[in-house]
Formats: C-alpha cells, structure tokens, sequence
C-alpha cells in the first residue's frame, strides 16, 4: 500500500515499491551540479582568486562533500532509513542528529535564497529594461 503523506516514512523505513530509481536520483544530483548558483560559484571564484587557488578550493570541497554525502546517500540506501534517524542511530544521539539536521536547512535555506536572488533580479532587470524602452 502506497502512503502519500508527505512525513508517511519519516521515522520507519521506506518499502522497496516506494523507492526512487538510479536514473531519477541522477537527474536530479546532475541538474544541483549545474544549477544557475554553481555558475555563480564558479564566476565569485574566479574574479576572487588565482585559477589554481579557485580549482583547488573547489576541489576541496566537492571531495568532502563527495564523501559525507555519498556515506550518508549508501547507508540510506542500504538501510532504507531517513538522514535524521541514520543520524541518530549512527551514534550522533538526538543532539547530533538535530545539528546534522539544523546544517541541512540552513544548507538548503541558503541554495534557495540566491537562486530566488538571482531570479528576482533577472525580473527586475527585464521589468525595468522594458519600461525604459517603452
């Protein structure tokens, strides 16, 4: 039976019917790499810092990100459990998994204020390019 509240397998683990395919996964993992604020990313890096320094940092930080993000990806995978519960059952306890799940929002706060950033001032540079022109 298929439950479609949006908390439905939030604190047990999803049937294999529920599941999302490789291929979905992948679609959605390859368009946040190439997602409007990566290219920002990438111009702030570049007006900032030497290429080698730019190419290093962000070396860096993709391989750290790789390996936490592919960690939890593989045991929530194989466990079929949600980030905060792995998080909790993975020895962080209930204060752990609440920092790990507080980063996340922030994290993810911010990603969806600059790309809300970047559309608004695509909107307001179009909406006043036109009625300069008008």
């Amino acid at each position: 039976m298929i439950n479609n509240a949006p908390d439905a397998y939030a604190f047990d683990r999803l049937p294999k019917e529920e599941k999302a395919s490789l291929f979905n996964v992948a679609i959605v993992r390859m368009g946040l790499s190439t997602s409007l604020a990566q290219f920002m990313l990438g111009a702030t890096l570049g007006h900032r810092m030497t290429f080698i320094e730019a190419m290093i940092a962000t070396t860096i930080g993709s391989l750290v990100l790789l390996f936490v993000s592919f960690g939890l990806g593989y045991a929530g995978m194989k466990e079929s459990l949600s980030t905060s519960i792995l998080s909790k059952m993975c020895g962080f306890g209930k204060i752990g998994s609440m920092f790990i799940g507080i980063i996340i929002s922030i994290n993810s706060l911010c990603w969806f204020g600059i790309n809300i950033s970047l559309i608004s001032q695509g909107a307001i540079n179009t909406i006043c390019l036109t009625v300069i022109h008008s």
